[in-house]
């Protein structure tokens, strides 16, 4: 087992990843997990840390796609 972002992974078991983009499609965060549940979440919560550092990027628009 490999520990990788606080989730166990097999070997060769490939993490699933989202980013989050934003409106000029510039990819600013993003989230891995075992399955799409868990990506999304990671990525939601690394788009909540984000838009806390920098307030002036809250007013723009975030879309999140599978890498």
């Amino acid at each position: 087992m490999i520990y990788q972002y606080g989730y166990k992974k097999n070997k060769g078991e490939k993490m699933i990843q989202y980013n989050a983009y934003d409106q000029d499609n510039i990819p600013r965060v993003w989230g891995r997990g075992n399955n799409d549940k868990q990506a999304i979440q990671q990525c939601e919560l690394a788009l909540k840390e984000y838009l806390n550092k920098r307030p002036w990027y809250k007013n723009k628009t975030y879309k999140i796609k599978k890498h």
